[in-house]
């Protein structure tokens, strides 16, 4: 059963997923990034996908994903012998 976020503090947030609350409150404020393995726990306790964290990309970050992905297109087409 996943929590709500107006279900709990930092406190019990950081003893589910095992981490300070100093740590949480850093993340909160932006003074710490999460890990991908962080965002999926968080998630997980939340009950919501990992994208539901970070919300959707702004232009730039759309246009490095499209590059991104259109290099990874053209590496996945080269055939490793």
């Amino acid at each position: 059963m996943g929590w709500h976020a107006e279900n709990f503090s930092q406190e019990s947030l950081s003893t589910r997923l095992g981490r300070t609350q100093s740590w949480c409150s850093k993340i909160e404020r932006g003074e710490r990034s999460l890990t991908v393995g962080d965002a999926y726990l968080l998630a997980a306790l939340l009950d919501v996908g990992a994208h539901a964290l970070v919300g959707p990309p702004n232009e730039e970050e759309q246009a490095q994903l499209d590059r991104d992905l259109e290099d990874l297109s053209r590496t996945s087409q080269v055939r490793l012998h």
